[in-house]
C-alpha cells in the first residue's frame, strides 16, 4: 500500500533524522549517524514530493476553473 507524500510526515522524519545523525556523531556511532542521515534524506524527499503534488493539484484546479481555499 502506498501513501501520498505528506509535508507533516516529511518534516517529522527530516527533524528526527537530523537529531539522530547528530547524536550518532556525538557518541561516535556511525550506524546511528548513517540511519539518521538516511531518515533525514527520506523526510526531505517526502516534503518536496508533497510540495510538488500540491503544486500540480493547484494548477489542475486553476485550469478547470475551481477556486481553492
Amino acid at each position: 500500500m502506498t501513501t501520498e507524500p505528506s509535508k507533516t510526515s516529511g518534516t517529522y522524519n527530516s527533524v528526527v533524522g537530523g537529531v539522530s545523525e547528530t547524536l550518532g556523531n556525538l557518541v561516535g556511532s556511525a550506524g546511528i549517524a548513517q540511519s539518521g542521515k538516511d531518515q533525514k534524506a527520506s523526510g526531505d524527499a517526502e516534503y518536496k514530493a508533497a510540495q510538488a503534488k500540491e503544486y500540480v493539484d493547484a494548477t489542475a484546479d486553476r485550469v478547470t476553473g475551481k477556486v481553492g481555499l
